[in-house]
C-alpha cells in the first residue's frame, strides 16, 4: 500500500474555503478510482493549515491518480494557493 500525507499552509481563511471546495470534486473522484482506499482533507490546527491524506493500493494506483485528468485539472489550482513549503511524506507498506 501507499500512504500519501501533504500538510500546506494557505494565506487566509478565505484562500482555506477556496482549497475545500475545490478539494470536495478532487476527493469525491478520486475516491472512485480503481486502488484508492482512501482520500480524506483534514484541517491542521489552524484554520490555514491543511493536510490530505491518501491510501492507495499500490504505486500504479498512485501514479494512475496523479495523472487523472481531476488531479491534473485541480491540483495546479490548489497549488497555487500555496505559501511557504509543502510536506509532502509517502510511505509504502504491505
Amino acid at each position: 500500500m501507499v500512504r500519501v500525507n501533504s500538510m500546506f499552509n494557505v494565506k487566509d481563511e478565505a484562500d482555506a474555503q477556496q482549497v475545500k471546495q475545490m478539494a470536495r470534486q478532487l476527493i469525491e473522484q478520486s475516491r472512485l478510482e480503481e486502488g484508492n482506499l482512501s482520500y480524506d482533507l483534514f484541517q491542521g490546527s489552524t484554520p490555514t493549515c491543511l493536510l490530505f491524506c491518501e491510501t492507495w493500493l499500490d504505486n500504479d494506483a498512485f501514479k494512475a491518480h496523479v495523472a487523472s485528468q481531476h488531479y491534473t485539472t485541480i491540483m495546479p489550482k490548489i497549488q497555487k494557493l500555496i505559501v511557504g513549503n509543502k510536506d509532502l511524506k509517502i510511505f509504502e507498506y504491505e
